[in-house]
């Protein structure tokens, strides 16, 4: 068993849990740090009444940790909502693919009702095999 860093979707949060120590518990780990930890964004994307999020050190936009997915918490579910999270995650979890860790990622988001959007990633292994990882997030409309 290890420590495992997992989204609780009832709560919108990150959780620290007992996995078995596997490929697929660490790569759910690094997917959900990925898409839940605030990333730094270029100052004319803050919202307004908002302050900049994620890593002070991170003074490089275009090598942020985490993902954008914080611009959209207070957005209406519309079509183009659902697009840029999708362009949100597959930006925030891209590094994935680039380090080697996954031969390749495909992103799929769907409206689940009024407040909720579910990420469903395939990633594929260096095996070769593809395993889905699907994530819920609430947003407040």
């Amino acid at each position: 068993m290890i420590l495992a860093i997992d989204w609780d979707a009832s709560n919108n949060r990150l959780d620290i849990t007992f996995a078995t120590d596997s490929e697929l518990t660490r790569l759910r780990s690094a997917i959900v740090i990925s898409l839940f930890t605030d990333a730094r964004v270029p100052d004319a994307e803050v919202p307004d009444g908002e302050q900049n999020r994620g890593w002070w050190g991170d003074y490089d936009q275009t090598q942020s940790m985490g993902s954008r997915l914080w611009l959209l918490a207070r957005a209406k579910i519309t079509a183009d909502t659902i697009n840029a999270a999708r362009d949100y995650v597959r930006d925030a979890t891209q590094w994935l693919v680039d380090a080697g860790r996954l031969l390749a990622i495909t992103v799929t988001v769907e409206r689940l009702d009024r407040e909720r959007l579910a990420y469903q990633l395939d990633c594929q292994l260096p095996s070769g095999t593809w395993e889905k990882i699907v994530m819920e997030q609430s947003y407040d409309v």
